[in-house]
């Protein structure tokens, strides 16, 4: 899909395939990490990604982008418990648990990366 755009005598047309793209594979590449933190021999304390104890979470991580959107997600019923945290857990439902992102840990990482590699695939889809 091209997207165009006309000024008194000056027109560009933005190609969203080089975006699209590379949208895809940023969705790829935050999944993949997320998925190896989580695998990573480590403890699970506040402030630092869970561990996988049963693979449940590692498994329900996916990525889909659609149009010029991605999402990553982790589709167990936990999974925003752990990357927030919770209030009134356990069986007395007073307990707490503090978060343990996963998620938003690899995007806060990866911040700077993601944003060089959006703004080259935007200047390789604009032609004038």
């Amino acid at each position: 899909m091209n997207l165009t755009i006309s000024m008194d005598s000056f027109q560009f047309e933005f190609n969203k395939k080089a975006f699209r793209k590379e949208l895809s594979s940023i969705g790829r590449e935050v999944t993949k990490k997320v998925k190896a933190m989580i695998k990573a021999d480590h403890d699970s304390v506040p402030g630092g990604a869970p561990v996988s104890r049963t693979g449940d979470l590692v498994d329900s991580i996916t990525y889909r982008r659609k149009g010029d959107k991605v999402t990553i997600r982790a589709s167990e019923y936990y999974s925003l418990f752990l990357e927030a945290g919770a209030k009134g857990t356990g069986k007395s439902h007073t307990g707490n648990l503090l978060p343990r992102p996963y998620i938003s840990l690899v995007l806060e990482d990866m911040k700077k990366d993601i944003e060089t590699r959006l703004l080259k695939a935007i200047n390789e889809g604009i032609t004038t």
